[in-house]
């Protein structure tokens, strides 16, 4: 059905926001597309966001083709901003890097 990882740093550095203190990187986010439209990504994507704030992450950052211009207005209509692009090795599109602020009063 869906799949998403939550990890308190994204191992692959070429990024720098991924690295940063209090930054939880979500990837490997996905949707079966059979099951696309009926709430399963906003589910998954609200665990993620509860699991990185109740471990005390101020932030929860990931990234999605830059291409893919649906994912980030969604992904902005669910509160995240644009705070970077990166390149990943072996990729012939570019990413956007997005994060969402999870504890706004801190």
């Amino acid at each position: 059905m869906g799949t998403i990882v939550v990890q308190p740093t994204y191992f692959e550095n070429d990024c720098e926001y991924f690295t940063l203190p209090g930054v939880a990187a979500a990837h490997q986010f996905a949707v079966d597309p059979d099951r696309q439209g009926l709430g399963i990504g906003r589910m998954l994507l609200a665990q993620a966001e509860s699991w990185a704030a109740e471990n005390g992450f101020r932030e929860l950052a990931m990234d999605t083709a830059e291409p893919a211009t649906h994912l980030i207005g969604l992904y902005a209509r669910l509160g995240y901003r644009e705070v970077g692009g990166v390149q990943w090795p072996g990729k012939v599109y570019r990413s956007v890097v997005l994060s969402k602020c999870l504890q706004p009063d801190a």
